[in-house]
């Protein structure tokens, strides 16, 4: 009985037997908790016809918005969780967002939030925050693609399914050929700079309510621009010279 109860000790004590049974009993059960969930409709959060299955997310969830989702108080994404929107898709609260360190923020489409605290994932879309934070120290890495600061919006369902926002400012085309557009519906006095990738500052200029900057003696690649007023920078983004 000794020698069985020794010989058991020494195989739970081998590594390769933790993980095998870690791996068949724990694991699935984990997996089963972080579920799958999608946007299916236009929508509240906390409305459960707007996902797949009927379910309302928890803050652990893997979640993709597909479409125009409202959020009415705060939402909090917790380790292991993460919220994924595509290109389309458009997230939008009065409330703080918050991405806890684990959790993870994938955005390809719009975001706009009162504040919004990010930790790891990527920006490829648009984010609107008045107050926007890359929280430490668990930040491993949040490129910043297209975001504004400081600019109120209101999370309404329109004809476009967009979040209106007020006094918007507009740059246009992407990508650019010949000329950079800028139409702000605001009377104050804004200030754009171009640099190129290196952060080489190449144009600066000022405006009220719209300016059209000639770009036809850049070179092909990519650009980015900031917008200033009074405040400071609110607004800043990429665009692609072809």
């Amino acid at each position: 009985m000794k020698r069985l109860r020794k010989k058991i000790h020494e195989l739970w004590s081998q590594p390769q037997i933790l993980n095998f049974f870690f791996t068949l009993f724990f694991l699935p059960a984990y997996s089963i908790c972080i579920a799958q969930i999608s946007s299916v409709s236009n929508g509240y959060w906390s409305n459960a016809s707007t996902w797949n299955g009927g379910i309302v997310p928890s803050s652990t969830d893997s979640i993709t918005i597909n479409h125009f989702v409202i959020y009415n108080n705060n939402l909090l994404i917790e380790s292991g969780g993460s919220v994924t929107i595509n290109n389309g898709g458009t997230l939008c609260g009065q409330g703080t967002f918050q991405v806890m360190c684990g959790g993870y923020f994938y955005n390809y489409g719009t975001i706009n939030g009162n504040v919004i605290k990010l930790t790891d994932g990527f920006n490829n879309g648009w984010v609107h925050a008045l107050t926007i934070y890359n929280v430490a120290p668990c930040l491993a890495s949040f490129p910043l693609g297209g975001f504004s600061v400081g600019v109120p919006f209101t999370c309404n369902f329109t004809g476009e399914n967009e979040a209106s926002l007020i006094n918007p400012i507009h740059v246009f085309p992407n990508p650019i050929f010949d000329h950079l557009n800028i139409s702000a519906t605001s009377n104050e006095t804004l200030e754009i700079i171009l640099y190129d990738i290196n952060l080489t500052e190449l144009m600066q200029e000022t405006f009220i309510n719209s300016i059209s900057l000639n770009t036809s003696q850049l070179n092909n690649g990519i650009y980015i621009y900031k917008l200033r007023n009074k405040n400071g920078t609110f607004k800043e983004g990429k665009v692609i010279k072809q």
